[in-house]
């Protein structure tokens, strides 16, 4: 199965800020990577294992959804509502805590930018794989649970990883400005 145009387009777009973000982490030293700006923050590699995780983390709940497809609701028109609070939520200057499983301040183990772009690498062809088969049997079913919005179906996932992505660059940007001055 071939995934809609819509969709295609979502994936590229979210690969290439991706692929756009690695390019900037890279020219920068393992120490940069992991010097804080001050106690208490992320790193800029913090940060960006925290997007990671919580594509990881979206992606084998969807999994474990696809499993139970009885469970799995029907889309209501609520769900764009919490997908376009959590996009204002996302491009605002409001600061809202990580659920514990992303949170870096948790212990949670850190990758390298090598093996996080691998390991994303490998996670993002997962997601096409799964978008593939199941996105257009599943578009009216809300498969993804975000932790604080809610229910969404795959293509508003798609939506919320774009606009984290684009709300951790921005953080990943003034983290880098904040510890090279």
């Amino acid at each position: 199965m071939s995934l809609r145009p819509g969709i295609q387009r979502r994936i590229e777009s979210l690969d290439k800020k991706t692929k756009d973000l690695f390019l900037e982490m890279e020219s920068l030293s393992p120490a940069l990577l992991t010097r804080k700006p001050e106690p208490g923050y992320w790193s800029a590699l913090e940060a960006l294992n925290h997007i990671y995780l919580g594509e990881k983390l979206s992606l084998e709940y969807v999994r474990y959804k696809l499993t139970r497809p009885d469970t799995i609701p029907a889309r209501r028109p609520d769900a764009w509502l919490r997908t376009l609070m959590l996009k204002w939520i996302l491009y605002s200057p409001l600061k809202v805590k990580s659920p514990p499983q992303i949170n870096m301040r948790n212990e949670q183990p850190l990758l390298s930018l090598f093996e996080l772009h691998k390991a994303w690498a490998d996670l993002r062809t997962d997601l096409s794989r799964i978008l593939e088969e199941h996105e257009i049997p599943l578009r009216n079913s809300l498969t993804y649970k975000q932790p604080y919005a809610g229910r969404m179906t795959l293509n508003q996932m798609l939506i919320f990883f774009e606009d984290h992505l684009v709300h951790h660059t921005r953080q990943i940007r003034q983290i880098i400005r904040r510890i090279s001055a």
